[in-house]
């Protein structure tokens, strides 16, 4: 037996996450006692089974808990298993492992701030009714959980999911839940809201009615390993396209945007390419076409750093920076005279209006923007190209995944 933090006793903070393994091997086995029904193994945690089999004389089973789920107090864990036969009695002799786990925890006031995009939304928590941004402040800690519910949503959108930087809920994608406040730091519960489909598939964060701040943006994605080439409409070329990137502004119409990322091309044989790229795209939309990077070519799983600035204070400077950590290089550089729209940020994949995109996954794993985590007023869409592939967003949770598929 082991514990995710070592061998039992361990200690644990009611906010952490963990796991027990239960490992076996060279256990005992017979027809008969399979027949009569006796295990080989038995795993168990606080008395309940996650675990038995009849027949495994070798393996391992992982039990594992979220933060907040465990009440706390000690808590406890039991191996049983076979290391002989009683011929006589017609049952095993059976050895036994124990051990503990204990969690602590602390009450202590702490804020909640409520996070709703672009405001199109009321929130219900503890009794009362909250607007995007506003706070109150709850007893966080030792499991201390408030009903938080959807009350209101704008037109034009739906519920997605509840999601937050700290504390957990019950059921994110319920409506109505239970969220576990964290004692340790300000709570931020976002209501994300779905918008829909266009050419963009993942998540947008707004500021309106915050002081958040997208002067930098930042995004961490894997590129898919194994990109597939899906048949077009005749009139489409005979090429996939697919853009990953990270945008500040430009999620409304006359709106100047700043992005850069990826661009995922796979031909009708079979052949791949990854090209880096940034884009100015200004208010009238009549500037500039996207630059790319001839130099450098990232390979299929290779892990990406996009990194955008503005200059805020003479708000006519703007830098990128797209870094491929797998193979170690970087591409940045700056651009005068432009100023883009500040009043989103975006982690997004896009099917151009006049290509099939090809099937594979992308994975965010880091997403932040100016002095701020990922955890952001943010509505979530999906992408759709001129063949009907979807470029679907998961559960957003510091990570996401979008899905290219459905076509």
């Amino acid at each position: 037996m082991t514990l995710s933090k070592g061998p039992p006793p361990q200690n644990y903070n009611d906010y952490e996450a963990g796991w027990e393994l239960c490992t076996w091997s060279g256990l005992t086995w017979t027809l008969t006692g399979q027949q009569l029904g006796y295990p080989t193994i038995v795993c168990t945690f606080d008395g309940s089974y996650f675990y038995t089999s009849m027949m495994s004389v070798s393996g391992s089973a992982q039990h594992n808990w979220a933060a907040f789920e465990l009440t706390p107090g000690t808590h406890n864990f039991d191996v049983t298993y076979s290391t002989g036969w009683d011929g006589r009695a017609h049952e095993y002799i059976y050895g036994y492992k124990t051990g503990t786990l204990t969690i602590a925890c602390n009450n202590v006031q702490q804020t909640v701030r409520f996070e709703v995009y672009q405001g199109r939304g009321t929130i219900n928590f503890n009794g009362g009714a909250y607007q995007n941004w506003q706070t109150t402040s709850v007893t966080a800690g030792c499991r201390n959980g408030y009903a938080i519910s959807v009350a209101t949503v704008g037109q034009g959108f739906t519920f997605y999911q509840w999601a937050a930087n700290y504390g957990a809920f019950a059921n994110p994608t319920a409506s109505s839940t239970t969220f576990y406040v964290d004692y340790r730091f300000v709570n931020k519960a976002v209501m994300v809201l779905d918008m829909g489909l266009s050419n963009w598939g993942g998540y947008i964060a707004a500021n309106a009615g915050t002081t958040i701040d997208f002067g930098q943006v930042v995004g961490r994605f894997t590129l898919p390993t194994n990109p597939t080439y899906v048949t077009p409409p005749p009139f489409t070329p005979a090429m996939n396209v697919d853009g990953v990137w990270v945008g500040i502004g430009g999620s409304g119409p006359g709106l100047a945007m700043w992005q850069a990322g990826i661009e995922l091309d796979v031909t009708n044989g079979g052949g791949v390419t990854f090209t880096p790229w940034y884009e100015e795209i200004t208010a009238n939309g009549m500037c500039c076409a996207p630059v790319y990077d001839q130099t450098h070519h990232p390979a299929a799983g290779d892990v990406i750093e996009v990194i955008l600035t503005i200059d805020e204070v003479g708000r006519n400077h703007v830098t990128w920076s797209v870094q491929d950590i797998t193979a170690g290089w970087t591409w940045a550089g700056g651009l005068d005279g432009f100023f883009p729209d500040t009043t989103t940020a975006e982690w997004i994949a896009e099917a151009p209006s006049s290509y099939t995109a090809p099937a594979g996954n992308f994975v965010f794993t880091v997403l932040s923007v100016t002095n701020s985590d990922w955890a952001n007023p943010l509505g979530r869409t999906t992408g759709i190209d001129q063949r009907g592939c979807h470029l679907t967003p998961g559960l957003i949770a510091g990570t996401f995944t979008i899905t290219i598929a459905g076509c």
